[in-house]
């Protein structure tokens, strides 16, 4: 492993895996065998390591300060299904599951991210955003640090960037809150198959009051932690480019035909950062 960084001056970085479909002809195991915990998480390591193998000129990386990871066989094979999406947009529902770090949160990390799972698409807007919410402390979130980031959701609302807004595994507390406070109300409410079995009856009767659309869900409550990214980091750069990383924020895309429920693509893209001296 480097005993010298080879990023000493990076910040921040953007994965993006484009269509994970796709990755079972690149991979000799299917990303789909894995536990949804550990998709995302062996998807980054492998899209680092071939980033990084692909890198011709590694030194002129000790400069940058900011990276976009991708990997280059995959944007060929997502080159062609772009431009068919763009074709049937009208045929296709798009849907993102926004995941926010408030520990990292930053005014404009919403916004960034959208915009940044929508590029990755060639798409200008999405039918639906569900936010979740990860924070480091073992109480949950307080409606004063989830309203900056739904008010930027209804500014994309407002703009017609994004379509209808929903919410994943906050408690009932927060849910009411929200919902009374905000303008633009959520319409769905993500609960994990987990937790489905024991919602309480509060939570349920409050969904069917206000037709919020109540979804199960097995996504992981914290996709990217900070301890196993600095292990990826570890593993494909070496202890010296390892230390500092944070989540920052996780958008996963699926997309699907209208009407008839086909999957076309899934994948997602993160943002992760550190402060550097």
């Amino acid at each position: 492993m480097n005993d010298i960084p080879i990023l000493p001056k990076c910040r921040s970085i953007v994965f993006e895996t484009g269509n994970i479909l796709n990755w079972n002809r690149l991979k000799k195991r299917p990303l789909t065998a894995l536990p949804a915990s550990e998709e995302i998480l062996d998807s980054i390591r492998c899209l680092f390591n071939g980033w990084l193998n692909a890198q011709t000129e590694q030194h002129s990386l000790q400069y940058t300060d900011q990276l976009r990871v991708t990997c280059p066989v995959q944007k060929q094979l997502d080159m062609a299904q772009r431009q068919a999406m763009l074709d049937d947009r009208e045929e296709l529902r798009i849907y993102i599951k926004l995941t926010v770090y408030i520990d990292t949160y930053w005014r404009g990390a919403v916004s960034d991210a959208v915009e940044t799972a929508l590029a990755s698409l060639a798409a200008e807007d999405c039918d639906g955003v569900v936010l979740s919410l990860v924070s480091s402390g073992p109480q949950p979130p307080l409606l004063d640090e989830v309203k900056p980031i739904w008010a930027e959701l209804e500014e994309l609302r407002a703009a017609d960037v994004v379509g209808s807004l929903g919410l994943a595994d906050v408690d009932s507390d927060l849910l009411e809150q929200l919902y009374d406070w905000a303008a633009e109300k959520p319409s769905i409410y993500q609960l994990s198959a987990q937790a489905a079995c024991t919602a309480p009856s509060r939570l349920r009767e409050f969904a069917s009051a206000n037709r919020l659309q109540v979804l199960v869900h097995s996504d992981p409550a914290d996709p990217l932690p900070a301890d196993r990214l600095r292990d990826i980091f570890g593993g494909v750069l070496g202890a010296a480019d390892a230390t500092g990383w944070q989540p920052g924020w996780l958008a996963r895309i699926t997309t699907s035909y209208r009407h008839r429920g086909v999957v076309s693509s899934w994948g997602f893209v993160s943002k992760v950062q550190r402060q550097v001296a």
